[in-house]
């Protein structure tokens, strides 16, 4: 969380029109981890961003090296949206595959600029007992 506040104070320094920020550079596959309650989890996220700022895609997870023994995998829908600072919010919409006692949980994070091409980016898991996470595109 405290990196997300240092980046959102470096926006202040940055004039308006160099950072509009566009959905579409959220368009893609990437893969990384996230920890929570179970442990390390291994993170894919879909996503497609759209010229109004709109976001949609899927969350998977599956079990990490360092995972609890109660680790599983599923699948569901995401949606949100990105706000002209960079800042964008994601939450869970519908499970696609829900292991049992699992519950969906919804991300934060920060894009990139207009006109720059994203390689990765990490955020905060929105949920109790949750740390970060970070994600790398994969083509």
């Amino acid at each position: 969380m405290k990196r997300l506040v240092v980046l959102a104070a470096l926006l202040l320094l940055i004039p308006a029109a160099a950072r509009a920020a566009d959905a579409g550079l959220l368009t893609g596959h990437w893969e990384g981890s996230y920890v929570c309650g179970q442990g390390k989890m291994g993170l894919v996220l879909d996503l497609v961003g759209k010229p109004d700022g709109t976001i949609s895609g899927t969350f998977a997870f599956a079990p990490a090296q360092g995972s609890g023994p109660l680790a599983a995998k599923g699948r569901y829908s995401l949606k949100g949206a990105l706000r002209d600072s960079g800042l964008f919010s994601l939450d869970g919409d519908a499970w696609i595959d829900r292991p049992e006692g699992y519950e969906m949980v919804g991300l934060m994070g920060l894009a990139g600029f207009s006109g720059m091409r994203i390689d990765g980016f990490s955020g905060q898991i929105k949920a109790e007992g949750c740390e970060g996470y970070s994600v790398r595109r994969v083509e």
